[in-house]
């Protein structure tokens, strides 16, 4: 009685542990550094306060979008960096942009320089940086390299991210002892304990699905590797191959399992029901034959930010005023949703009209696999957090962003299609002018884009109303960025689910069709 509560030890102010096992620590230096990232710095943002969201965080009837600072504030763009792209599966490249061993290809994910290698078949991604002096090593696509070299003093890696040579630095280059009149002129007695083997690139951790490469930059990397020769039947067929562990029943499972800081779940949870609602189109999306081939592409540099662009595709309410092209052969009310659990964004258009555009179903041969409903129809997906695709029965054309602050993203635009199509009479006629259409309707998209960004910048736009039978894709999508920004919320780890209904959707039958003749 009396006596005072003792006063428990203070952690330190400017670091806060995140929670997971200390002893993970306690690995080999290149694991140590990227254990670190689990570290983060003590946050005193305003834009991790819970109480920021509530408008957008109501349900989808009663919600208010994100105010317009989001899209223009630097410290919100730099939050987002770590905590949204950082932390999630992000497309990096199409599949095949480094399809053949010895591709090479440099890529930037939050911020983060990263490359892509292709060795024998096993896509695999590191940073970007040199192990001895931090220069950075590849910075233009490559092909038919066998190894990396440096620019600055020439340390070589080999494509598993082993270093291999260290040109006389050490007493040995490419596992042969140095000659000794070249150790006579370049002393290396001070080199003590160098291991080659602890000084390898910096691993990230890659998988592949849906034709593209996706890196989680801050996910541990010891077991992640992008096997060409399994992708994509196996990434569908087996849910637990990009995790490389135990079986788990998952985030929203009874276990509750929370991965590593930094570290999303394996790329079949983070996609789930959008990989086997799509399994028709497996074959289409592997490399070379059946595979998709790109006919095209086209970068666009626009000057807004990119949840604007996320947020533009995902709605098809502006579609009359902004795309009356697109009306012909997709119009509004052909449009429904098709949203199930996972980290995506889905409606469908069916059916697919004739209304005299380049995009007309039936003017190339649609994919081989595709049942007849699926001819008829098309898919239009946003994978969380930075590309988007319509996919119809013959191509597919595919956006990939990469934020450059708040008010710039560039935009990687990919028009595929399969070899049939190619083939076809006609058939590189009939793709140069479906990907002109395409060109057409994402420049119209980014004129609009570049409207808003524009308009949110004015104070007193504090968030509008959402529209539920046109915009419920927008709030789930916005509410997936407040997730991942408040760190300190449970909700950083939440899958959303999908429709009630939208198992009974995939089982509903042709409505073109007799009962008997359905599927």
């Amino acid at each position: 009685v009396g006596r005072s509560a003792p006063v428990p030890p203070q952690p330190n102010p400017m670091l806060r542990w995140s929670g997971y096992r200390a002893a993970r620590v306690a690995r080999a230096p290149t694991q140590r550094w990227l254990a670190s990232l689990s570290y983060v710095a003590a946050d005193n943002s305003r834009w991790s306060d819970p109480s920021l969201y509530q408008a957008t965080r109501r349900s989808v009837d009663e919600a208010s979008t994100l105010p317009g600072t989001v899209y223009h504030d630097k410290e919100f763009a730099q939050l987002e960096e770590e905590r949204v792209f950082r932390s999630s599966w992000v497309a990096a490249a199409e599949l095949c942009d480094v399809s053949k061993p010895g591709d090479v290809m440099p890529v930037n994910v939050g911020g983060a320089s990263l490359l892509l290698a292709n060795d024998g078949g096993t896509v695999r991604a590191f940073h970007n940086v040199c192990r001895h002096r931090g220069a950075k090593l590849v910075e233009e696509p490559c092909s038919k390299r066998r190894t990396i070299l440096c620019p600055y003093h020439r340390w070589g890696y080999a494509l598993d991210g082993r270093l291999i040579a260290t040109p006389s630095f050490d007493d040995t280059a490419d596992g042969r002892r140095i000659p000794e009149h070249i150790r006579q002129k370049f002393c290396t007695s001070h080199v003590k304990d160098f291991d080659k083997s602890r000084n390898g690139l910096f691993p990230v951790r890659t998988d592949s699905a849906l034709g593209l490469i996706f890196v989680n930059v801050n996910g541990e990397s010891r077991l992640w590797l992008c096997h060409l020769s399994a992708c994509p039947r196996h990434v569908a067929a087996c849910p637990r191959r990009s995790s490389g562990r135990a079986s788990h029943p998952g985030l929203c499972g009874p276990s509750r399992h929370r991965p590593p800081p930094g570290e999303a779940p394996p790329l079949s949870e983070w996609l789930g029901d959008l990989l086997p609602s799509l399994s028709e189109y497996e074959s289409s999306f592997g490399v070379g034959t059946p595979g998709l081939v790109p006919y095209k592409r086209k970068q666009y540099d626009v000057p807004a930010n990119w949840k604007l662009l996320v947020e533009n595709y995902l709605e098809y309410y502006h579609l009359p005023a902004v795309h009356p092209e697109l009306c012909n052969v997709s119009g509004v009310d052909e449009h429904r949703r098709h949203q199930g659990r996972g980290m995506y964004m889905c409606f469908a258009t069916e059916p697919l009209s004739r209304g005299g555009t380049p995009i007309d179903p039936g003017r190339i041969p649609p994919f081989p696999t595709l049942r007849p409903r699926h001819q008829r129809m098309a898919y239009h997906v946003a994978l969380f957090p930075n590309t988007f695709f319509s996919l119809y029965p013959d191509s597919l054309f595919r956006v990939i962003l990469s934020p450059h602050g708040a008010g710039r993203t560039v935009e990687q635009a990919t028009f595929l299609s399969h070899r049939a199509a190619f083939d076809a009479p006609g058939g590189e006629a009939v793709l140069e002018d479906m990907f002109q259409f395409w060109d057409l309707i994402n420049t119209q998209d980014i004129d609009i884009v570049k409207n808003v960004h524009q308009g949110t910048s004015t104070p007193l736009y504090t968030g509008g109303r959402f529209s539920f039978r046109f915009e419920e894709t927008l709030h789930r999508f916005q509410n997936m960025v407040i997730d991942k920004m408040l760190v300190h919320e449970p909700t950083r780890y939440r899958i959303p689910d999908g429709d009630v209904d939208y198992h009974d959707l995939l089982a509903a039958p042709d409505p073109l069709l007799p009962a008997a003749a359905s599927g």
